[in-house]
């Protein structure tokens, strides 16, 4: 079964915030799971057991290589997409970026 076609997924996003108050934008790659090369806060799918911010770290880590540190909730929506036949729930989080 897959998440966000099988049964709704929980995927957490990324509002980063550096030291100069810019804000990181992701483009899509061609290998994404869907919406693939429009631009977007960045975040991924959380994981069995897994925690919101626990989540959000490691998805950023491992496409970035930064460590951030999880912040407040800025909002939580349904990010429904019918042409894909997906619904994802997502917690979206300010962000900053400790290393890396």
């Amino acid at each position: 079964m897959k998440r966000g076609v099988d049964y709704i997924g929980v995927g957490v996003g990324a509002i980063i915030i550096d030291n100069e108050n810019r804000l990181l934008l992701a483009r899509r790659g061609p290998k994404a799971k869907n919406e693939r090369g429009l631009w977007e806060f960045p975040g991924g799918s959380v994981e069995f057991g897994e925690t919101l911010a626990k989540a959000l770290q490691r998805e950023i880590c491992e496409e970035y290589g930064i460590e951030i540190s999880v912040g407040k909730m800025v909002d939580v929506v349904d990010h429904i997409l019918p042409e894909e036949q997906q619904h994802w729930v997502s917690p979206t989080y300010i962000c900053k970026i400790t290393s890396g």
